[in-house]
């Protein structure tokens, strides 16, 4: 089969941007370099706009009813609740976050594209592209270590923040890495907090967040772990220790499914294009999970993109058409970039 566009990562980007193309009747082929889906949460909120999107391919309210939505926000200052923030005021038929882990998101997206007959081929790497006037030329290593070369009319990498694509196009990633170490835990909470409602704390400059994610589970979010940890991941009582030195309220964690600690980089691209390559997705913007926004900006890259692709691809529009991406989505990530920090 001749496939018009290639997408190069299976993440939600990718997954949202092959379900449209093919929603739309293009013929798109999906690799990912890892040989499963990840069964962690990651990004877990999704944000208003993107459920109008979600809507318009028939999906929002799969995702709603997966999903567990959150009304209101409180921040905290040394005890004190400083800002109580209501989404139920959105000009939204979604009037709320949605919070849903980022394997649920992918498992939908990922019915969606087999519904339309595409299957993600896993265990496979992308090793070179090249592109000329009329088409793009990549190179794919499968896991049984076989290669092959294909010709596409465009290639979209939507393959993270160590996107393959982005450095085969050798194009910049701009910004900084921030010095905070942030831990990062979903756990079973006990305490007296409303689960529709996100908890943000500030004791002394050290932040922790809880963000309720249904059924008990909560993530914690916290900022400047103990000098004792040296870059170690903490444990369920270090973790149990920070939140009782940062919250008001009595909380009891158990049950972790994964603690990690992680870095905060700010960067981001300044061309989304390059004449038959775009990049969408963290491969083109990383920054702080501030206002979980992240996926949110990667899932309305795809969307902006992928109609357009289509409309070229079956020629009812000039390739001209494609210059838009850049014009339109490049100031909202410059934005979301901006105030993340």
């Amino acid at each position: 089969m001749l496939h018009s566009v290639l997408v190069v990562g299976a993440g939600p980007t990718g997954l949202a941007m092959a379900a449209e193309l093919a929603r739309h009747g293009v013929q798109c082929r999906v690799i990912d370099k890892a040989r499963a889906p990840s069964d962690r949460s990651r990004a877990n909120v999704i944000q208003a706009r993107t459920l109008e999107l979600l809507s318009l391919m028939q999906l929002a309210d799969e995702f709603v009813m997966a999903g567990h939505p959150v009304h209101a926000a409180n921040i905290y200052s040394n005890g004190k609740r400083i800002v109580h923030l209501r989404f139920d005021d959105l000009d939204s038929p979604y009037p709320y976050l949605l919070v849903l882990a980022q394997s649920q998101t992918e498992r939908i997206l990922g019915d969606t594209l087999r519904q339309h007959g595409v299957v993600v081929e896993r265990g496979v790497e992308l090793l070179s592209l090249s592109q000329d006037a009329e088409k793009a030329t990549f190179e794919l290593r499968h896991a049984d270590g076989h290669t092959e070369r294909e010709r596409v009319d465009w290639i979209v990498g939507c393959d993270g923040p160590h996107s393959t694509v982005r450095r085969a196009l050798d194009v910049p990633f701009e910004g900084h890495a921030f010095d905070q170490v942030f831990i990062l835990a979903d756990v079973q909470v006990h305490s007296e907090l409303s689960d529709e409602e996100l908890h943000i704390y500030s004791q002394h400059g050290d932040v922790c967040a809880i963000f309720p994610l249904g059924r008990g589970r909560y993530r914690i979010v916290a900022d400047n772990p103990p000098a004792s940890l040296a870059g170690q991941d903490p444990s369920l009582e270090e973790c149990q220790a920070m939140v009782n030195e940062r919250m008001s309220e009595p909380v009891t964690l158990s049950d972790p499914e994964w603690i990690s600690t992680f870095h905060v980089n700010s960067r981001m691209v300044k061309e989304l294009r390059s004449r038959r390559v775009f990049l969408a997705g963290d491969a083109a913007h990383i920054h702080s999970p501030a206002g979980g926004q992240g996926m949110n900006t990667g899932i309305q890259d795809a969307v902006n993109l992928a109609w357009k692709l289509a409309l070229v691809c079956s020629g009812r529009s000039d390739p001209s058409l494609l210059d838009s991406y850049q014009s339109e989505r490049y100031p909202v990530e410059r934005s979301v970039l901006r105030q993340t920090d």
